[in-house]
C-alpha cells in the first residue's frame, strides 16, 4: 500500500505545471482508492493542489466543529520555524473565508488591507494568497490554503473558481476517506467487548440495580466521563455500551479498549496513533481515540495504563486534542470517556500509581455494579437472555428453564458474576438434549472454608429466603404473564390485591414503568 502511495506522489512530481492534461480531480480518486491513510492522503491532495494552481506554499487545516479550533493537516513549502508565521497569516483569511463560506482570492497581498499587516507576508516576500473551505455532509470541514511568492497576479478568478471546485470535490473525498479509515481497522483492541449481536438484559428488577441504573440513566444523556466500578464479570462492558446507545453519540462509533492486555510498547501508537516514517518499516496508524472521533472510547480496566500515558489521557479529556507518536502538531478530537475498573483506584492515587488530576476527571459520575450474588431478582432475566442467545449461537432450537432448574440457578453463589452465567448456561445448551435446559450435573458448588459445599450463595436467616424464593416465583409469573397482574395472579393461585400488595412489599414494578 505505502508504495502504491510513493508511486503516486512520484508521478504528481513528474507532472508538468499548467499540463492541460493533468486532471487533479481523476488524480485524487485514484489516490482515494488506494490508501486508507489519512495523512498521506491529505498531503497528496495537497501537492495536487499546488501543481494545478502553480503555488509556493500551501496548506490543509481541518476545523474542530467541538472546540472550534483550527489544525495543521498538511503543508507544503514551508520549514518548521515558518508554519506558525504561515499560521498568523491563514488565521486571518480563514475568517473572512469562512465567514463569507466561499473561495477568497487576494492579487496583491502586500496593499490588500487582510494581509498587509501581517509579518509572515513580509518575512516571506507572499505576493498572492488563494483559499477556499472544505465541507463535508457535516459542514465547514477545513480550509484549503496556497500562496504564491514568486510570480505576481499569481492567481485569477479562474483560478478562484478552480480551487473553489476543488475543494468541493476534497470535501466529498476526505470525508470517504476517513471512512475508509475508520473501516479498516476493527473497533476493538485487546479483548472482544459486548458486541452489538448480543445485547445485555436490562429489565432490572433488584433494589441494588434499579438504585444504579435511574442516576446512570441521567447521566448517559449528558456528555460527562462515567466510571463503572465493579467486580470482574459484572457486565461492565454492557452497560458502558448502553451508556454510548442511550446518549446523543449514539450514531457515532463506539471503541472498545482494553487497557490491561496492550502491550506496554504498544499502549501510546495504539490509543494515540503515529506518523508515518517515525522509525524504518513504520507506516502511519491512527489511534483508537481519533478513529472514536465523534463517538464514544470504553477504557476497561483503566487501572493499568502507565502513568505516562495517564498524563496524555487527561490532554484529550481536558483540551480535546491528542499528540500522535512523531506528530509535530496537536490533532483536535472529540470523545466521550466510559471507563471502568475492578481496582481501587482511590487507592491506586494515595499509592502514586494512578493519577490524582485524571482520577477527579473520570469520576465526575461514578456507578457502583453490585455483583450478582447481590441481585438475585435480577437472575431469571439474565439467565433466560443468556439462554436464547446461545440457542442462536449454537443454532438450537429454543429453550425453556423449568422452575427448579431456575431455582437452581439462583442458589448457585456465582463467584464469576455473569460471565460464569453465561458460562454455566452456554455448556448446559451443549450437552442439553430436547427442549427443556438443564444444567450440566458435573458442575459442583464451591467449598466453604472448612471443606463442606455451600449449598447457598450466601447464609441468611430464613425469613430472608423465603423472600428471595418469593420474588422469584412472583418475578418469574409476571413475565410469564406479561406482567399482567390479574393473569399472573391466577398462575401463583392467589388473589389479584394480594400479588398487587406483594408487589409494593419487595418493589416489584414493570420494566416499562422504571427504565
Amino acid at each position: 500500500m505505502s508504495e502504491r502511495i510513493h508511486d503516486l506522489v512520484s508521478e504528481f512530481e513528474r507532472e508538468k505545471a499548467g499540463s492541460p492534461d493533468f486532471d487533479p480531480l481523476s488524480e485524487v480518486t485514484a489516490i482515494l482508492s488506494a490508501i486508507p491513510d489519512r495523512t498521506r492522503f491529505l498531503n497528496a491532495l495537497l501537492m495536487t493542489a499546488r501543481r494545478c494552481f502553480l503555488a509556493d506554499h500551501g496548506a490543509i487545516l481541518s476545523h474542530h466543529r467541538p472546540t472550534g479550533r483550527w489544525f495543521l493537516e498538511a503543508s507544503y513549502g514551508l520549514e518548521d520555524d515558518a508554519i506558525e508565521e504561515i499560521k498568523g497569516l491563514s488565521w486571518t483569511v480563514i475568517e473572512k473565508t469562512t465567514r463569507q463560506a466561499q473561495s477568497l482570492l487576494i492579487r496583491d497581498a502586500t496593499t490588500n488591507e487582510l494581509t498587509r499587516e501581517s509579518r509572515s507576508i513580509r518575512a516571506y516576500n507572499i505576493l498572492s494568497v488563494l483559499t477556499a473551505p472544505i465541507s463535508d455532509a457535516s459542514g465547514l470541514w477545513g480550509l484549503v490554503y496556497l500562496d504564491n511568492a514568486s510570480i505576481p497576479d499569481a492567481f485569477d478568478s479562474e483560478s478562484e473558481r478552480g480551487l473553489q471546485r476543488f475543494a468541493d470535490f476534497a470535501g466529498i473525498a476526505i470525508q470517504r476517506c476517513e471512512e475508509i479509515v475508520r473501516l479498516s481497522r476493527p473497533q476493538r483492541f485487546g479483548g472482544e467487548g459486548p458486541s452489538p449481536e448480543e445485547p445485555a438484559c436490562f429489565d432490572f428488577l433488584s433494589p441494588k440495580m434499579l438504585a444504579t441504573m435511574a442516576p446512570l440513566q441521567r447521566a448517559a444523556a449528558t456528555d460527562v466521563p462515567v466510571l463503572l466500578v465493579g467486580e470482574t464479570g459484572t457486565g461492565k462492558d454492557f452497560l458502558a455500551r448502553w451508556v454510548h446507545d442511550h446518549s446523543k453519540r449514539k450514531e457515532g462509533p463506539f471503541a472498545y479498549v482494553n487497557c490491561a492486555n496492550i502491550p506496554d510498547n504498544l499502549v501510546e501508537s495504539e490509543l494515540f496513533g503515529i506518523e508515518s516514517r517515525v522509525a524504518t518499516g513504520v507506516d502511519f496508524q491512527e489511534g483508537r481515540l481519533k478513529l472514536a472521533d465523534g463517538g464514544t472510547v470504553f477504557l476497561n480496566e483503566i487501572g493499568e495504563l502507565p502513568l505516562s500515558i495517564q498524563a496524555k489521557t487527561l490532554r484529550v479529556i481536558e483540551e480535546k486534542m491528542l499528540d500522535r507518536v512523531g506528530g509535530k502538531s496537536p490533532v483536535g478530537v472529540d470523545v466521550r470517556f466510559v471507563c471502568a475498573t475492578n481496582r481501587d483506584l482511590a487507592a491506586m492515587v494515595e499509592k502514586g500509581t494512578f493519577r490524582r488530576d485524571l482520577y477527579y476527571r473520570i469520576n465526575i459520575f461514578e456507578a457502583k455494579i453490585p455483583p450478582l450474588r447481590d441481585r438475585i431478582e435480577d437472575i431469571p432475566c439474565l439467565a433466560t437472555h443468556i439462554l436464547n442467545h446461545k440457542c442462536r449461537q449454537h443454532g438450537r432450537r429454543p429453550m425453556r428453564i423449568p422452575k427448579t432448574t431456575m431455582a437452581q440457578i439462583c442458589s448457585l453463589p456465582w463467584i464469576g458474576n455473569i460471565r460464569e452465567l453465561a458460562n454455566v448456561i452456554e455448556r448446559g445448551v451443549i450437552l442439553t438434549d430436547g427442549d427443556e435446559f438443564r444444567l450440566d450435573p458435573l458442575i459442583s458448588l464451591p467449598a466453604a472454608d472448612n471443606g463442606a459445599p455451600v449449598t447457598r450463595r450466601t447464609q441468611c436467616s430464613l425469613p430472608d429466603a423465603v423472600k428471595r424464593y418469593e420474588v422469584q416465583e412472583i418475578t418469574s409469573a409476571l413475565r410469564e404473564a406479561g406482567w399482567l397482574i390479574q393473569t399472573a395472579a391466577s398462575r401463583l393461585g392467589i388473589p389479584a390485591s394480594t400479588l398487587r400488595s406483594k408487589m409494593s412489599k419487595y418493589h416489584l414494578k414493570s420494566p416499562k414503568r422504571h427504565l
